[in-house]
């Protein structure tokens, strides 16, 4: 039998939260959010904390072990239970092509984050790398794991990757994605430029 107070517990540290955090959220007290969750809660109590969570309400009232079943998928004769991830589990999104990663490369040039970094985590032609965007010096940070478990770091600046408005004595550098984007698909390559 599940115990929905050890998987909301879960949930908060999976999260980074306390049962106290997750009290403050909710505006309700400590000793209440207990009560409620070892008593019987209403519908309405566990949507608040779900929303809190962000995650369905259904995940609040799972085994840990388990995860609702989405459908059954058959292939090659064997039957698959699909099922919505655990809480734990990171997406990590896969970049097919280089116009998929041109894009997300473009995304993390408009994204207006002030003096921040943002950031993308992904997977190309099976290398796992995390690229980072600065912008308060305007440069990138690619970070590509290898096989033998080393990362590199590898700088690209936009002073390199740039195209210049040369009729102007003070124009800023504006970045040229295409070569950026070639520079760090043969980063995350290690060697072999193929867009």
């Amino acid at each position: 039998m599940m115990d929905l107070i050890d998987n909301i517990e879960s949930i908060c540290r999976w999260r980074g939260l306390t049962l106290f955090n997750l009290a403050e959220r909710i505006g309700i007290s400590y000793l209440n959010l207990i009560g409620s969750i070892k008593g019987n809660p209403t519908i309405t109590h566990l949507k608040r904390i779900a929303k809190a969570l962000d995650v369905p309400v259904s995940e609040l009232t799972c085994e840990e072990d388990q995860s609702p079943t989405l459908g059954l998928a058959i292939i090659n004769g064997e039957t698959y239970s699909l099922s919505r991830p655990p809480v734990s589990v990171v997406r990590i999104p896969l970049f097919v092509n280089c116009i998929d990663l041109r894009k997300a490369i473009e995304s993390l040039l408009n994204k207006d984050t002030g003096n921040d970094m943002t950031s993308i985590l992904g997977v190309f032609e099976g290398h796992l790398f995390a690229l980072f965007y600065d912008t308060s010096i305007d440069a990138f940070y690619l970070t590509v794991c290898g096989e033998k478990k080393v990362c590199n770091v590898i700088t690209y600046d936009c002073y390199d990757y740039s195209s210049w408005d040369d009729t102007k004595s003070d124009s800023t550098p504006i970045w040229d994605i295409e070569a950026v984007t070639n520079a760090i698909v043969d980063g995350i390559l290690n060697g072999s430029c193929i867009c």
